[in-house]
């Protein structure tokens, strides 16, 4: 998961994220089941998912407040890829007896970290975020049920090309192009970029964790235990069809699925990242005036 930077117009470095400076994005104790994700990290997740678009950045030379400079920057970075539960999920759903699991069973939607023993679904936590199992193929991953349909998320080992342009202290940062290269394996015994990637996954799960009971009544949900409906993923077709239109931040119809949009998102954060001076580095000599 090496960082690679690649040279633009008017750069000497373009600025890059440090995933191997794991204590930006994730503070390990002798316990590795608690929560120590970075509040950095947590904060830009959650604006991102309210703004629908990758944060704009803000690279400036400390001579001028306002500049004209455009480049290209490639990077390796996460994002989550969601798929259709396979047959061996389902048959944990199938064979889970917790009576938490029959109560989120009759909602609409809900969506958890696994805590997979013996390939047996041992509960159903909405307040974990990263849980470390015995078998870690189960980990960094969020499993999420919508409208009948159970649906796999796991984190991914992504290559990213990015374009940032800036025309009067304006920046913005478009992707380009992007190539997933492979999932990501954790196991919570790596000291590498794994643990940053971790934690992001974590950032990423806070927003999608709880449940909504579907409304028979005006649209308007019953019961809400999750940050989504207070992001852009309300959007989704999938949501609105349960949701009215005048509920939470429902401002344009997509023509997207959840999944579709949340894949998405975890690809505007890592953008994000790269424009934010809590994760970013070499942004100070990048460019020129």
């Amino acid at each position: 998961m090496k960082t690679v930077t690649q040279l633009g117009i008017a750069t000497t470095y373009t600025p890059n994220v440090n995933f191997s400076n794991t204590n930006l994005f994730f503070s390990q104790t002798s316990d590795l089941q608690v929560d120590q994700t970075s509040f950095n990290l947590v904060r830009l997740a959650s604006k991102v998912a309210i703004a629908e678009v990758i944060q704009p950045p803000n690279y400036k030379t400390g001579l001028h407040d306002s500049w004209n400079v455009s480049f290209t920057t490639q990077l390796y970075g996460p994002s989550v890829r969601c798929n259709p539960a396979s047959e061996d999920v389902l048959r944990i759903f199938a064979g889970t007896s917790s009576s938490q699991f029959k109560e989120a069973s009759n909602q609409f939607y809900y969506a958890f970290t696994p805590v997979v023993i013996n390939d047996t679904l041992q509960q159903i936590d909405f307040s974990i975020s990263l849980y470390l199992n015995q078998d870690p193929k189960y980990n960094v991953q969020t499993w999420i049920h919508l409208n009948s349909e159970n649906y796999v998320c796991q984190l991914y080992n992504t290559s990213y090309t990015a374009y940032v342009a800036s025309e009067q202290g304006v920046q913005t940062t478009t992707l380009k192009s992007y190539e997933d290269v492979g999932p990501v394996v954790y196991t919570g015994k790596e000291h590498d970029e794994r643990v940053s990637y971790a934690a992001f996954m974590s950032a990423l799960t806070k927003i999608t964790v709880g449940y909504i009971n579907e409304s028979v009544q005006g649209g308007i949900p019953e019961a809400v235990s999750t940050q989504v409906l207070n992001t852009a993923l309300i959007n989704s077709v999938d949501l609105r069809l349960a949701i009215d239109d005048s509920y939470g931040l429902v401002t344009t119809a997509s023509n997207q699925t959840f999944f579709g949009l949340l894949e998405e998102l975890s690809r505007n954060i890592t953008l994000s990242l790269l424009g934010s001076t809590h994760f970013r580095y070499a942004a100070s000599s990048c460019c020129s005036p």
